[in-house]
This record gives C-alpha cells, sequence and structure tokens, in this order.
C-alpha cells in the first residue's frame, strides 16, 4: 500500500516547514512529557499541570523549557491540534526566555514513509475542506489505473461492484490525500517532523525518543541527527530506510527500559553513552512499561512514557527537572525521584498508593518483585 503512494505522488502540492537548531541551554526548570498519540486533552493537561499554559493555552512557564519526546501521532485523532499548539507555543516561550522541543519519534518517521497502520480516522477528518471529496475520487481513479497497469487482468477485482467502491472509500476517505500530503518530506508537518532532533542535549542531560541502543554508538549528537534525517530526506528513501526502523536504534530501541537491570552489557552501553556523550543521564518515551516515570539503572536513564493518551489509559504525569531536583508529577502531585543508590521501591509504592487502580504500575512491581516471572510489564501488541 505504501508503494503505491508513490504511483500518485504527483496529485499532491507540498510546502515545506523549517524549525531551528535544537542546541539550547535552558535558564529555568525542564518539563518533559512522553509519547501523546494523538490525545489533545491529556496532553493540555499535563501542560496546565506543570504552569506552562494558562486555561486560553497561552505560555505562563517563564523560562521554563518543555521537552516532548515524540510519538505525538496515531492512535488518537487531534495529532493536529497537538502539533499546532507546541508549534505556537515555542514562539511565545522564547519570548519570555523558556523554549520548546519536540524530538522525532517512531510514529513521526512511520508517516514520513507512508506507513498509516496507525492513524486514527479522526486524522484524517482533521485534514479536510470543501475540495477534499473531488481529491478523493480523483486519488481513487488513479488507484484502479495502477492496479490496471501493474497487475494482470484475471487479478482483477470488480471495479464496477458498489461495495468494491464503498470499501476502497471507507480505506481512503476524505481527508487521506491532504493528510498524505502534510506527512510527506516536504509536505507541512512532515518537514516540520524531519526538522526535529532524533537525539537532543541539553546541558547534561540526553533526549532521545527510544534509547541509545547499539545502532547508537560510536556516533555523536549531531552524528546521529544528520544520518536520521538523510533517512528521511524523500518519502521513497524513508520507505526503504534499515535505519528508521531498526530495534537498536535511536527511535525504536527499548532495552533501557525492557533489560533487567542486572544486564551488564546493557549498564555497560549506558556508562559508555553517558561518558563519551558527557551526559548524567538519558531520558526517553516509547516504551510505556508502568503507567508512571520510571527511573533506571541506578538513575542513569529516565522514562516518561506513561501511557498518556487513553488509548492506554495512563495518569496525567510528567517529569520535572529543577537543577538536581527531579520530580515526577503525576495527576497533579509531586513526587521525588530517588536519588542515585537509592531504591526504587519507596518511591514506585508511593506513585501506586496515590494511583491504586493503576494496572501497569502493579505489573512493574510484580516484575521487579519476580525478575523471573512470564507476567510482561506491558501489552506486547502496545508496543510498536
Amino acid at each position: 500500500m505504501r508503494l503505491l503512494w508513490l504511483a500518485v505522488i504527483s496529485l499532491l502540492s507540498v510546502c515545506s516547514a523549517m524549525a531551528d537548531s535544537a542546541t539550547y541551554d535552558p535558564a529555568g526548570k525542564i518539563v518533559v512529557v512522553g509519547d501523546v498519540h494523538g490525545d489533545y486533552d491529556r496532553f493540555t493537561c499535563v501542560l496546565e499541570q506543570a504552569g506552562l499554559v494558562n486555561s486560553r493555552l497561552r505560555w505562563t512557564g517563564e523560562n521554563a523549557t518543555l521537552v516532548q519526546v515524540g510519538d505525538i501521532v496515531d492512535r488518537g485523532p487531534d495529532s493536529r491540534k497537538v502539533i499546532d499548539l507546541l508549534r505556537g507555543l515555542k514562539p511565545m516561550a522564547r519570548r519570555k526566555g523558556g523554549n520548546v522541543f519536540t524530538l522525532l519519534g517512531n510514529h513521526e518517521a512511520m508517516l514520513v514513509a507512508a506507513d498509516t497502520r496507525y492513524v486514527h480516522p479522526g486524522e484524517y477528518r482533521a485534514f479536510v475542506d470543501r475540495r477534499s471529496q473531488r481529491r478523493q475520487q480523483q486519488y481513487l481513479s488513479v488507484y484502479i489505473d495502477h492496479i490496471k497497469n501493474t497487475q494482470p487482468e484475471d487479478s482483477w477485482p470488480d471495479f464496477n461492484a458498489s461495495d468494491y467502491r464503498q470499501g476502497l472509500e471507507q480505506q481512503f476517505p476524505p481527508g487521506y490525500v491532504e493528510y498524505m500530503q502534510a506527512w510527506s518530506p516536504k509536505g507541512e508537518y512532515g518537514a516540520w517532523a524531519i526538522a526535529n532532533p532524533a537525539v537532543l542535549k541539553l546541558g547534561r542531560l540526553l533526549f532521545v525518543h527510544g534509547g541509545m541502543g547499539p545502532t547508537t554508538q560510536n556516533f555523536t549528537v549531531t552524528e546521529l541527527n544528520q544520518w536520521v534525517h538523510s533517512e528521511l530526506a524523500t518519502r521513497e528513501k524513508a520507505m526503504l530506510s534499515d535505519l528508521l526502523n531498526d530495534p537498536d536504534g535511536p527511535l525504536w530501541y527499548r532495552g533501557h527500559m525492557l533489560n533487567v537491570q542486572t544486564d551488564t552489557a546493557e549498564q555497560e552501553r549506558i556508562n559508555d553513552t553517558l561518558q563519551r556523550l558527557q551526559a548524567d543521564h538519558i531520558i526517553m518515551g516509547h516504551t510505556p512499561v508502568a503507567g508512571a516515570i520510571i527511573p533506571r539503572f541506578n538513575n542513569a536513564v529516565i522514562g516518561v512514557d506513561v501511557g498518556l493518551a487513553s488509548y492506554y489509559g495512563g495518569p496525567c504525569a510528567f517529569l520535572e527537572i529543577d537543577g538536581d531536583q527531579f520530580t515526577a508529577v503525576h495527576n497533579g502531585v509531586r513526587v521525588p525521584l530517588p536519588s542515585a543508590g537509592e531504591s526504587e521501591d519507596n518511591y514506585l509504592q508511593q506513585v501506586l498508593s496515590l494511583d491504586p487502580d493503576n494496572a501497569m504500575l502493579k505489573r512493574y512491581l510484580q516484575r521487579l518483585a519476580q525478575p523471573d516471572t512470564d507476567t510482561p510489564a506491558v501489552d506486547p501488541d502496545k508496543l510498536n
């Protein structure tokens, strides 16, 4: 299906969007938000609880820095609203001495590569205008012509059957063409996503969507970003890119969150990365294992994907960093993260006491208590 897009890309016009460099030294606190997945209401809940916006969604965070770690899109209906809000907040924050950064997630890269498996129908509806019906019919005509030109006639479906046409219209609804245009490498949202860093370094903090897996070793932050961005330069290249689907690459790696903390190879990889890149912590999203902010490997890594979106049912929670103080804000309650060398058990039990129905956190605690158990910390079907 993605390859078909190349056959009809001539229907689409594109415009470019640019984002500035991610080189920045924050002056105030840093608020880190995990994967949003199209849930605008949950995202604005975080922003308000963090004191970054008022009820009118105007920046009130003064010189604070907001870092959203990617995966804004898919699963929920309102990614466009979230992105537009982030884009609007950035200049407001900068006028106050703050800033807003968004990382490139694997789901943004998937959309640039025309992989729409996880797109919520509401995402297409957000792009509908008065000409969408006509564009849809144009697309379907090109789609059918492509089948006729590339497949033997004895394999053709009944193009005149009403159920076949209805099926196509459901598969490619109004707004689909505009959505694919917007998420092409030179489209409004595709270009914006590509310009965002895959890896961001602020002071001695390293931010990445998935993690710093084996593929990232021996590369600088700049080299990693250049590499990822070059793989997204065209839709054709993105579709064929091994890097963008690499389970050991920065967009997909899950070892920091899923490997047991006694894994010496993982610990050595983390230590090497921090030493080589002159950082103290790796902060990432992508893997919602516990429905909470999770420190691991003696606080060297911190997972911030709390399953924020309603798709996962997680809490309205985020990480706040103020100097050397790391604090989880969980449904409005502030819980300091354990210090290096301090057990995480008390912290996790305190979070559970605030959120006793948190099934993800209960499973995670069970895994900590019984590391050999077969009970998964998170539904494997939701790790994609």
